[in-house]
């Protein structure tokens, strides 16, 4: 989902009913949903009780030049890989040799 539909989610009734329906589509193809543009808890809340897996966005990290992207990823999945995986972030996308 783009950031179109997620920044009126909260104060435009088409849109939450845009988001209701693209998570109810890809839920019964069994796909897995990612919403782009998420700049506040808010938004993510009302994203998670619609079902949403998964969130990006400023909320989580400002765009950023690609070696510094690097070295952040690189400094945060050391990090996360010592957390329990219940602890771990939701925005985290586990690779599927973590769904084991």
């Amino acid at each position: 989902m783009t950031t179109m539909v997620i920044t009126d989610l909260k104060h435009n009734e088409n849109s939450m009913m845009i988001v209701k329906t693209i998570i109810t589509i890809a839920k019964s193809m069994e796909l897995t949903v990612v919403a782009e543009g998420v700049e506040t808890d808010e938004e993510q809340e009302m994203l998670k009780e619609l079902g949403c897996d998964y969130y990006q966005g400023f909320l989580y990290e400002k765009a950023l030049p690609a070696k510094k992207l690097e070295a952040l990823i690189s400094t945060k999945a050391s990090s996360l890989k010592t957390l329990p995986k219940e602890e771990q972030p939701l925005h985290v996308i586990n690779t599927p040799d973590d769904q084991a």
